[in-house]
């Protein structure tokens, strides 16, 4: 947003006001996974008396870490480094400052982001991205609470302007982001960005509507921008049958899921804007087009105060208040809750498989259900000549390694992964070191608990010169769904017979000497606790070895 400059003398001065004040701030501690997130986030925040206090009040709440929401310095330090100076003297030169880009600073109206990024490095483990423009990070590192996804849509870089238009490689970028946080198993999901849709002033929805519409579709918990120099913040909005998609510039009562401040997680997304962290604000709009979707505001006109959201979450709620610390002293407050009564079990269900073509090839290939949603689980087996050296799947990535096993001159190993966008209709393929024949399985489950399929939730046999194949047994919690594999060698199999009382849900078979054939099977229902497995198929001739698989697959929570 446009601002009105102040001369460095001024500038100068606030700086050494700001240094001489308060001592830097103690390095925070660790957070274990038993503790509560703590973050604090603003944005706008120039070098001003207003920007001292706001980074007092950040110090002052004990925050872990900041999201710094674009919009630096406006120009009122000499470089990037006397602002970066400016703010570790207040929050402490340990203090995880993390920095999105604003308008300001991404193209080098008042500074480049990428001497501010240096002077104010990422500090959060395991970040993934590029800091500072597009990146996010999981809080704590392990056993982790909250994943925070900072990106720049609609911002120009040297190298262009970003968009995340529905289907650009950015779009999918934090849609996968958010897809991979929830199929972890992530409690809360944040997601920050400089310019707002939403908003109580005359700004455009510059992002686009296709972002916005995929993050409410995503249900993330909580969108946070800056740009607009007040603080505001929306319902809880959803998309439904009444609401297929958010319209910018329009409201409509379909689109509101919550319009009090106590709302339940899944039910919608809440938007908030904290443009507050120094710079003057300017007016807000109570006649605004979108005011119908806000429940608190605050800035030139109606209490303007400058201030920070200040951000608890622990493993049941997620708590945010704007902090006021200097101006009118307007405060607003809502907490984003879990379920006080357990969701129902999801409910495991089959979505399709294939395999790959028969014959002798340097690799095998098999496409993704196109029927597969982001979250659901694939499984993928390749069975083989034990003697040949096989890569990891490539074409569809993501995959983690399950587990393999061995039988004479058979391998058939087993990967898994969560979907996510642009999977379906993909083609994934292992790629053989010489001409060899085998086959490749892929199928997809919704409404799996990925994470709980380990070895521990398995079973795998083999067997030698026999047509009849009987599956092992594993141990089963209510709600399994047995699954059942089998891969065969041989020379002259061309037909399955498969266990009475399953469902029949891939086979495949070969030609000539050496051949390898499949049989895919579940159970067609959920089962209770106890065991299954004892299944035994059949083949229309010997095989030389045959390996079996029983997998339990555990409903998602």
């Amino acid at each position: 947003m446009g601002r009105a400059r102040v001369v460095s003398v001024l500038a100068a001065a606030a700086l050494g006001l700001a240094a001489a004040v308060t001592p830097a701030a103690p390095a925070p501690t660790a957070a274990a996974a038993t503790t509560p997130v703590h973050l604090s986030a603003a944005g706008d925040f120039s070098a001003t008396g207003d920007t001292a206090r706001v980074l007092d009040g950040i110090r002052a709440s004990g925050s872990q870490l900041t999201l710094a929401l674009g919009d630096l310095s406006y120009g009122m330090t000499a470089t990037e480094q006397a602002w970066c100076d400016f703010v570790t003297s207040r929050v402490g030169t340990s203090h995880p400052f993390q920095l999105v880009a604003g308008n300001h600073e991404s193209n080098g109206t008042d500074g480049r982001i990428d001497a501010f990024a240096a002077c104010l490095p990422n500090r959060l483990p395991g970040m993934v991205g590029t800091y500072a423009r597009q990146w996010y990070a999981d809080v704590p590192q392990t056993a982790p609470l909250v994943r925070v996804i900072m990106i720049s849509p609609s911002l120009r870089f040297p190298d262009g302007t970003y968009s995340y238009a529905k289907g650009s490689a950015r779009y999918t970028w934090t849609a996968n982001a958010i897809d991979s946080a929830r199929a972890a198993g992530v409690r809360w999901v944040v997601v920050g960005f400089h310019k707002p849709c939403f908003s109580m002033t005359s700004v455009a929805c510059d992002p686009g509507a296709d972002l916005v519409n995929l993050l409410v579709s995503k249900k993330v918990d909580l969108v946070l921008t800056g740009h607009s120099h007040v603080y505001d913040r929306t319902k809880q909005l959803s998309l439904s049958a009444g609401c297929p998609a958010l319209v910018p510039g329009t409201t409509s009562a379909a689109c509101i899921a919550d319009s009090d401040s106590s709302f339940t997680q899944g039910a919608g997304t809440v938007f908030s804007t904290v443009g507050t962290g120094g710079t003057p604000v300017e007016l807000v709009r109570p006649a605004d087009a979108e005011r119908n979707y806000f429940s608190a505001y605050a800035g030139n006109g109606s209490n303007p105060t400058w201030g920070f959201l200040d951000v608890t979450a622990d493993e049941n709620r997620l708590s945010a208040r704007f902090v006021p610390t200097s101006g009118a002293g307007f405060t607003d407050a809502y907490t984003i809750t879990r379920p006080t009564t357990p969701a129902p079990v999801t409910s495991v269900a089959f979505v399709g498989a294939g395999h790959s073509a028969p014959g002798a090839t340097l690799y095998k290939s098999a496409t993704v259900p196109a029927a597969a949603q982001p979250g659901d689980t694939l499984l993928l087996w390749l069975t083989r000549g034990a003697a040949v050296t096989w890569g990891a799947p490539t074409g569809v990535t993501g995959w983690t390694q399950v587990d393999t096993v061995t039988t004479g001159s058979v391998t058939s190993t087993l990967w898994k992964k969560a979907v996510v966008a642009g999977d379906p209709g993909r083609t994934v393929r292992v790629d053989a070191t010489t001409y060899t024949k085998g086959v490749l399985t892929v199928a997809a489950y919704s409404g799996v608990d990925t994470a709980a399929l380990t070895a521990a939730t398995l079973a795998r046999a083999g067997d030698a010169n026999t047509a009849t194949h009987t599956s092992p047994t594993v141990a089963t919690t209510a709600g399994t769904w047995p699954v059942t594999y089998w891969g065969e060698k041989s020379s002259g199999t061309t037909a399955w017979t498969a266990p009475a009382g399953v469902t029949r849900r891939d086979t495949s078979t070969d030609t000539g000497a050496g051949r390898f054939s499949s049989l895919l099977v579940d159970a067609g229902t959920a089962v209770g606790a106890g065991s299954y497995g004892a299944r035994t198929a059949t083949t229309d001739a010997t095989s030389s070895n045959t390996v079996m698989w029983t997998v339990g697959l555990r409903p998602r929570p």
